[in-house]
C-alpha cells in the first residue's frame, strides 16, 4: 500500500495531516477539514501559569459535518479499550488511523520525558514477525516498524476513514457561507484582536524568559511558549491553503487578499518564535523585547485585516 503525499503536510497537525493523506489515497479532496474557527484564546489573569500555557486554540467547527457535505469523507475514532479487549481488531483491515502517547512512542523524542498525543497511520501487520509498519505525515512521512506489544502500550485511540457518495451540485455561495461563519467566530467581540494585542503587552512587560525556558532546556521543542507558537502558526498555515482552494475554485477575490495577509502573519508568528528562542540562548531579552512586541501587534493588526476581507465578501 503506498500513500501519495500531500502538499505542506508538515504545516498542519499531525491528525490533519493524517485525515488529508487517506483522503487523497481514496481519492477524495480534503482541504475542508482545515475549516476552522481559529481564534486565538488569551486569559492574561491566569496566575502561576507560564505566558505560552495561557495561549490556544479553541474550535467549535464540526468540520466532520463539513467534510462529509463538501468532500464525502467522515472519520470515527474509538478509544484504546478497544484495542485492549480485542487485540486482534487491529488485524482486520487498514489503513488505521492512530493516536499515540509519545510517552510511550520509543521512536519518539519525547519518550520517557513528555506525555504528547500524536497521530500516525498503521499501514500494515507483520503477521510473522507481529509488528506493524506505521507512516508519520506529521513528520516527513517517516516510517516506524512497531511491535504489537509496544503499540498496545502507547495507543490511545484508533479510527478510520468512513466514504459517502461523492457531493454533487456545489457552488461558491456554500463555500463562502462555511467560511464567513468560521471567521464570524473568530472576529467574535473583536477577540482575536484584542488577545493577540494582550499578548503582546504580557511578553514586553511581565515575560519571565527563564521560566518559560529553563525547565525544558534539554528539549527545547517542548518549552510551551514555542509549542504554542507552532500550533497557532500550524492552525493559520492551514486556513491559508484552504483559502487558496476556494479561490482556486471560484476566484473570490476577498480570499485570495485574506489568503495573503494570514501568510503573512504566519511569517511574522515564526519571526516571533526565533526572536524569542534567540533572546533565551544569548541572554538578550531586555534587546529583544521592544522588537517581539511590535512584531505581535502587527500580527493583530494583519489578523484583523484579513477577518475583515472575508467578512466583506457577500453570498446569496
Amino acid at each position: 500500500m503506498k500513500f501519495r503525499q500531500i502538499e505542506n503536510a508538515s504545516e498542519y497537525n499531525c491528525l490533519l495531516s493524517c485525515l488529508a493523506t487517506l483522503a487523497k489515497h481514496y481519492g477524495r479532496d480534503y482541504q475542508i477539514i482545515f475549516s476552522s474557527n481559529w481564534k486565538l484564546q488569551y486569559n492574561s489573569n491566569t496566575v502561576n501559569k507560564r505566558i505560552g500555557e495561557k495561549i490556544d486554540i479553541v474550535s467549535k467547527t464540526d468540520i466532520v459535518s463539513r467534510s462529509i457535505k463538501f468532500h464525502g469523507f467522515s472519520w470515527k475514532m474509538h478509544p484504546y479499550e478497544i484495542i485492549v479487549n480485542h487485540e486482534n481488531i487491529l488485524d482486520s483491515f487498514y489503513p488505521i488511523l492512530a493516536t499515540v502517547d509519545l510517552y510511550e512512542f520509543k521512536f519518539s523524542d519525547y519518550f520517557k520525558k513528555y506525555h504528547f498525543t500524536h497521530s500516525l497511520i498503521i499501514k500494515e501487520y507483520n503477521l510473522e514477525k507481529e509488528e506493524y509498519l506505521c507512516i508519520d505525515p506529521y513528520f516527513q512521512y517517516a516510517q516506524y516498524v512497531v511491535p504489537k506489544k509496544d503499540l498496545i502500550i502507547c495507543l490511545k485511540k484508533w479510527g478510520e476513514i468512513e466514504l459517502y457518495n461523492m457531493p454533487r451540485d456545489l457552488c461558491a455561495e456554500e463555500y463562502i457561507k462555511a467560511i464567513t461563519e468560521d471567521i464570524m467566530e473568530v472576529n467574535y467581540n473583536n477577540d482575536n484582536y484584542k488577545n493577540i494585542k494582550s499578548l503582546a503587552n504580557d511578553m514586553y512587560n511581565n515575560m519571565n524568559i527563564a521560566f518559560e525556558f529553563d525547565e525544558f532546556r534539554k528539549n527545547l521543542q517542548a518549552v510551551p511558549i514555542m509549542n504554542s507558537i507552532r500550533k497557532v502558526t500550524m492552525y493559520r498555515s492551514a486556513y491559508s491553503s484552504l483559502l487558496d482552494y476556494v479561490y482556486n475554485l471560484y476566484k473570490v477575490e476577498s480570499f485570495r487578499v485574506a489568503s495573503i495577509l494570514i501568510k503573512q502573519s504566519v511569517v511574522l508568528w515564526k519571526t516571533v518564535k526565533g526572536k524569542l528562542l534567540k533572546a533565551y540562548l544569548t541572554h538578550s531579552i531586555n534587546r529583544e523585547k521592544i522588537t517581539i512586541y511590535q512584531l505581535v501587534n502587527k500580527i493583530a493588526d494583519t489578523e484583523k485585516l484579513a477577518t475583515e476581507q472575508i467578512l466583506l465578501t457577500e453570498y446569496n
